[in-house]
């Protein structure tokens, strides 16, 4: 809701106020002066009569009684209070749109943060899966380099058996080939 729509909202609002009010003093103004003209029937309206006042060519209007001057001051009164009670209202509706418009200013801060988490928290659980699945995968180069490890030891283990057999075997035929060249020696 844009400042020029609240602007016309409390005009409206106050205009219906103001004219309540006016109907309500109206009413009981009215009613006054019924119950007044009900209670003196029958008998001349309150004025000049010939006895207190000779009506003339100048004769102008009656003054107002003091009833009437009491009635207005009263009346008076009622508007000043009615319009303090106004300004007070305008006042209050001023202070609650600032507490309305600060707590939507902090409203959306919050679900601005709460967005900005939330995709924080998305790209850590991207990057989480991304290292999970390095580092399965090189705990499987780790397990696949260790059975090679094991192997090429035992490959080792079994050639180094093979030349201490080979050793073995030559010292032997060594050994052989000198007794045979001795015997063939004391032959001679």
């Amino acid at each position: 809701m844009d400042q020029n729509h609240l602007d016309q909202h409390q005009h409206q609002l106050d205009q219906n106020h103001l004219d309540q009010h006016q109907h309500q003093l109206d009413k009981h103004h009215l009613d006054q002066h019924q119950h007044s003209w009900t209670s003196t029937a029958g008998q001349a309206p309150p004025g000049p009569t010939p006895e207190t006042e000779p009506a003339g060519p100048g004769s102008g209007p009656a003054p107002a009684g003091p009833g009437l001057l009491q009635e207005k001051s009263r009346l008076q009164q009622a508007v000043e209070r009615l319009e303090s009670a106004l300004n007070e209202e305008r006042s209050e509706h001023v202070k609650l749109e600032a507490v309305l418009a600060e707590k939507r200013r902090l409203e959306w801060n919050s679900e601005s943060e709460t967005q900005q988490i939330v995709v924080e928290k998305q790209q850590l659980n991207r990057r989480l899966s991304e290292l999970q699945s390095e580092l399965e995968s090189e705990a499987a180069e780790c397990r696949r380099l260790r059975s090679q490890a094991a192997m090429a030891d035992a490959e080792v283990e079994r050639l180094r058996r093979d030349l201490t057999n080979e050793q073995y075997e030559k010292e032997r035929a060594n050994q052989e080939l000198r007794r045979l060249r001795s015997l063939q020696l004391l032959n001679f």
